[in-house]
């Protein structure tokens, strides 16, 4: 590794981190701030506080922290350079800025792929952690409950009430279809319990087409595919599953006969969100050297201004998404592709 090289490199990680741990403080006061009335209201604990602030430290270090601090390292770098008169050496050396700079496209990929490991590994995690938190000791409420209709292949399911700690459905009612969808059979009960492998409806009654109504079972075995891993995975947000998971979900309501627009548009988002740091990076460098910007501030506030362009048209392009307007992969990645052929551009326009 060049001599330059490791200078530029070592730079911007500092700059890099030093953001990182502005950016996390400024939002642990915030998010305190914000979040401690309700917290002492409800009588939590200083350490579940604590911990629920932290666990959401590494969704906004996905979504936003690390790209953001990825912009702002390359244009401080840059422009410190700028003033230093080192891009004008260089430049009399005769060195190529399109070279010397790309080691820092190469560190924005190692950051993606780092946020990425974030997304995957961590972030399910602590987002299901600090949903719990909030939901149980903070609001008081159930950890897990909805109330619905499921729809599985050829039946149809109305859920009124899932607890995920009991594995209880309270007062079920199960409706089997044939193959021309016709109705063969209804089993409703006063709950349905998950119990040693099996579900087991209480005061069960039974109505056929062929035999119309059967008496009451006190316990009745019922048998269909679902787990209570069906339901609860059904009650998981996007942001509490990881790639593969939310891809078994998209592919299962798929099959089940769902519209599973949404879930493909937030599956490819699992991928787009990382890897804006690249997109941020490809920007960052025509910024820092662009003669006709003088000064960090100015750099920083365009660099911040493209943050802002880039998230609100990734939100656009992920509502198009979601209703069906654009494909999904192409909702997720549209301001990705968008704003990295605007870098490309000005990148090449910069003067070597």
């Amino acid at each position: 590794m060049k001599v330059i090289t490791k200078y530029i490199l070592k730079q911007i990680i500092k700059v890099f981190l030093l953001c990182h741990l502005i950016f996390i403080l400024l939002y642990l006061i915030a998010d305190f701030i914000q979040k401690v009335d309700d917290f002492v209201v409800a009588g939590v604990s200083v350490t579940t506080t604590l911990q629920f602030v932290i666990c959401r430290i590494p969704t906004m270090m996905v979504q936003i922290i690390t790209p953001a601090a990825t912009l702002i390292s390359i244009i401080v770098v840059i422009c410190q350079m700028k003033k230093n008169k080192e891009i004008m050496a260089m430049k009399a050396c005769g060195l190529d800025l399109h070279k010397v700079f790309q080691p820092v496209i190469v560190f924005s990929i190692i950051t993606s792929i780092f946020t990425l490991f974030l997304a995957e590994e961590v972030v399910p995690y602590t987002n299901a952690r600090s949903t719990e938190i909030q939901q149980v000791e903070v609001r008081k409420r159930p950890q897990a409950s909805f109330q619905e209709w499921y729809k599985s292949n050829k039946n149809i399911y109305w859920i009124k009430h899932f607890d995920i700690e009991t594995k209880t459905i309270d007062d079920p009612v199960f409706y089997f279809f044939d193959d021309n969808f016709n109705l063969i059979k209804k089993i409703s009960g006063k709950s349905c319990r998950w119990v040693n492998g099996e579900w087991e409806i209480k005061d069960a009654k039974i109505q056929t087409m062929e035999n119309g109504k059967i008496p009451p079972e006190p316990r009745y075995i019922l048998d269909i595919p679902e787990t209570p891993e069906t339901f609860i995975s059904k009650m998981r947000k996007p942001d509490d599953m990881n790639y593969a998971e939310l891809k078994r979900r998209a592919k299962k309501y798929r099959a089940q006969g769902y519209d599973n627009t949404t879930d493909l548009v937030n599956l490819y988002m699992k991928l787009s969100y990382p890897f804006m740091g690249v997109v941020f990076a490809l920007i960052a460098i025509p910024l820092g050297l662009w003669e006709k910007i003088k000064g960090i501030p100015l750099s920083i506030t365009l660099g911040m201004l493209t943050v802002f362009l880039l998230f609100v048209t990734m939100g656009i392009a992920k509502a198009l998404g979601s209703n069906g307007t654009l494909p999904p992969i192409l909702a997720a990645w549209t301001a990705n592709i968008l704003f990295s052929f605007s870098g490309i551009y000005l990148l090449m326009s910069i003067k070597k």
